[in-house]
């Protein structure tokens, strides 16, 4: 991310984990069930993640870490990309090896 800044799924808690490598503080961002894959828009703005137990893709704005949308994507979706000019959010189905 710009302001260097990572964010980090975690599957068994519900949560997406933001990590801010200066101070060393985190943030959890309650997410629902499975989150799994996490991309981000090539701008930083806007991190998507795969929600596997609700079958949705949640929408976090990065300047505030609040989720902002939430997308439905169906419940076999582990992952997700965004492409390089910001158009195009794919998702990864179960059982697809890259």
């Amino acid at each position: 991310m710009p302001d260097g800044h990572a964010y980090v799924t975690d599957n068994g808690g519900g949560s997406v984990t933001v990590l801010d490598p200066s101070s060393h503080a985190t943030q959890n961002i309650p997410q629902g069930d499975f989150p799994s894959g996490i991309s981000a828009l090539p701008s930083g703005k806007q991190v998507f993640v795969s929600n596997t137990g609700s079958g949705t893709v949640l929408v976090i704005d990065t300047y505030t870490n609040k989720m902002v949308a939430n997308l439905p994507a169906g419940r076999t979706s582990l992952g997700n990309a965004v492409s390089p000019d910001s158009n195009v959010i794919g998702q990864v189905p179960v059982g697809v090896q890259p």
